[in-house]
């Protein structure tokens, strides 16, 4: 079984970008986004940090700001 590849990296950020720019969406609703956003936030962190324990190359802030930029 192999490891994770970067290519696996860059998909769960696609996935949690995609996420985090519903949160900045005009019609979201504000409370909504408090929670949801500390909520990605939180998953974010915790799997960079999963992620360099699988591959100590891995860029965890390359990672967060593949997931968190605004398109």
């Amino acid at each position: 079984m192999g490891g994770m590849t970067r290519m696996h990296f860059t998909e769960v950020a696609r996935v949690m970008n995609r996420e985090y720019t519903k949160t900045h969406a005009p019609d979201v609703d504000v409370a909504f986004l408090d929670g949801y956003e500390t909520a990605l936030w939180r998953v974010t962190s915790r799997l960079a940090t999963v992620f360099e324990d699988f591959n100590p190359q891995f860029n965890r802030v390359k990672f967060i700001d593949a997931c968190t930029e605004e398109a």
